[in-house]
């Protein structure tokens, strides 16, 4: 039963010769009927090095191949597939069949085939089966004749038919109002164990915002408009707190959340809101790090022409709403108080004028034909009434 395949034969990161230069490796093949192709690198001493190749077949007189797709969802349907080869100089019977563990997966019609395969040749015998229930199918298929035979397993997964899903509710508490209501519609099929319910609530707007600061902050992705809001938001966010008189630092060193009549365990609580520890927003020499390295990366990112595409690099061409988030970005960041090139901005609302004046002077060129063609169908009718 072949069930052991690997992509990777071995690998030596170090092997010495003998004195005549020869070593061994010992090598254990897998179940794969393949070609392996092996390489070898040699250092000797001084400048001296070299290199080799060779290709290593493992194969049967009579293989069979299980074709069957990756993984199935439940309730599909499918075809599994024996495809085998005779590499025996004479035609053979052969036997094939089918075998499924577990009840993941069934078959409408498992029963075996025999099938004459000429010399040389393949033959290829189809199951439909069906994916009953979520978990792992061992599916095997064997091939048998006089004197040899083959089989192959490997595991099918099958999966729930059903898909992640969480829904999001927001409420205002609204001052002398005690309590409130939120209707949540929970799936007549769902795993408990996959379940969770989560309360977030903040005094303020401003908690509620801050919180997601960091997210943005550590968005592992480099494109031009998230290298912008990667930094842009916390200065906004911080300008904020500011422009309501709060205190930054009372704030990041508090060990718990804003609300002062906050109910359970305090060492519970301050775990929760520990994340508020590393937050920019109340790091002065931290968002100002950010700022400079956002706005530094955004510079070696525009264009030639003064403008910004989505990426940086040969090719790159500048787009329009490109252009104009990051501008708007960056002068909204500045009247928030960062420290942003000025050069930068003036380069980008140039090239946002020139692509204006381009796209007004394409519309006039259209206006001019669309009034040429209404003189047009003016004056052939009172040619017409002349002559006449």
């Amino acid at each position: 039963m072949r069930k052991d395949f690997a992509d990777l034969l071995k690998w030596s990161g170090e092997i010495t010769t003998d004195a005549a230069g020869t070593a061994e490796v010992p090598l254990e093949f897998p179940d794969n009927l393949t070609t392996w192709k092996a390489r070898v690198w040699v250092l000797g001493s001084g400048t001296r090095v070299g290199e080799g190749s060779t290709e290593i077949i493992t194969s049967k007189d009579l293989l069979v191949r299980l074709q069957a797709p990756r993984f199935l969802v439940e309730r599909d349907e499918a075809i599994l597939s024996a495809v085998v080869h005779n590499e025996h100089p004479m035609e053979k019977d052969v036997k094939i069949s089918l075998e499924l563990d577990g009840t993941a997966v069934t078959a409408a019609d498992g029963k075996p085939s025999t099938v004459k395969i000429p010399a040389k040749g393949e033959a290829r015998v189809d199951w439909k089966v069906k994916a009953a229930g979520e978990g792992i199918a061992k599916v095997r298929m064997r091939a048998e004749t006089q004197g040899d035979g083959d089989a192959v397993e490997r595991d099918l997964p099958v999966r729930v038919h059903g898909m992640a899903r969480q829904d999001a509710w927001s409420r205002v508490l609204e001052p002398g109002v005690p309590s409130l209501k939120i209707p949540v519609e929970v799936p007549d099929k769902l795993r408990e164990e996959q379940t969770k319910l989560t309360v977030r609530f903040s005094p303020t707007v401003a908690g509620a915002v801050v919180d997601a600061i960091p997210y943005l902050a550590e968005y592992p992705y480099g494109c031009t408009e998230q290298t912008l809001n990667r930094f842009i938001p916390a200065v906004i966010a911080q300008r904020m707190l500011k422009d309501m008189n709060l205190n930054l630092t009372e704030i990041r060193t508090k060990r718990a959340n804003l609300n002062p009549q906050e109910l359970g365990d305090a060492v519970e609580r301050s775990g929760q809101w520990r994340q508020w520890q590393g937050n920019p927003v109340f790091d002065e020499t931290k968002l100002k790090e950010m700022v400079a390295s956002g706005v530094e990366k955004l510079a070696s990112m525009r264009n030639g022409d003064g403008g910004w595409g989505w990426f940086s690099g040969h090719g790159e061409k500048s787009y329009p709403h490109t252009t104009a988030v990051v501008v708007h970005g960056l002068l909204t960041g500045k009247a928030a108080g960062a420290s942003v090139n000025d050069g930068m901005l003036t380069g980008g609302i140039a090239w946002l004028s020139a692509y204006e004046d381009e796209q007004v002077q394409a519309l006039n060129r259209f206006a001019d034909r669309e009034e040429k063609t209404k003189a047009g169908i003016t004056v052939k009718p009172s040619e017409v009434q002349e002559k006449a």
